[in-house]
């Protein structure tokens, strides 16, 4: 119960409490609906600088937020019209909304944030602009290794609401890729 309520509110104690509140001593599963009316309701409205809100949505989507998954995104998004900051992470850690993860070895720095948040601000972007969340993913799938964790996180999203824009971009994959990673 605590990894799952963890990973659902990351360090934020005020959605950590909001869940332990509306969570039974009898529940398997920590329960959401109050945190996600939270997000919702009093967090997403309180980032009130348009462009950061902008750049707190787009960096949503990327399953592994690296600065240059950020900058994939976030240059599809000026190409959209949207007005997300420039290098948005530092100033999205500063208000809470991402954390740096510490780099291991060779690997580049790598930011997360709290899943309820992360859900939030993706169907947030989604109500505003389905067309851009799929040629977002769409992009980074251009990467193998993102296509496998995106088909994992998004698949039956997508499949939805992409139609045959994403069945396009899936039948891309190589058949060893498909037949090695799923």
């Amino acid at each position: 119960m605590l990894a799952c309520v963890v990973e659902l509110v990351g360090g934020w104690p005020a959605l950590a409490r909001t869940v332990l509140d509306d969570t039974g001593p009898d529940d398997e599963e920590p329960a959401t609906a109050a945190v996600r009316a939270f997000v919702r309701d009093v967090v997403l409205p309180g980032i009130t600088d348009t462009p950061l809100l902008d750049a707190a949505m787009v960096v949503a989507l990327p399953v592994d937020l690296t600065e240059r998954t950020a900058r994939v995104v976030l240059d599809l998004a000026r190409r959209h019209g949207l007005d997300p900051v420039p290098d948005p992470l530092l100033l999205l850690e500063a208000a809470g909304v991402v954390a740096r993860l510490p780099a291991v070895g060779g690997t580049p720095q790598r930011w997360v944030m709290p899943a309820v948040l992360r859900d939030e601000l993706r169907a947030h972007l989604a109500e505003h602009d389905r067309a851009f969340v799929v040629e977002a993913h769409r992009t980074l799938a251009q990467d193998w290794t993102l296509l496998e964790l995106v088909s994992l996180e998004f698949g039956t999203y997508l499949a939805v609401i992409g139609g045959a824009t994403v069945d396009d971009c899936y039948a891309r994959v190589p058949d060893q890729v498909a037949a090695t990673s799923w």
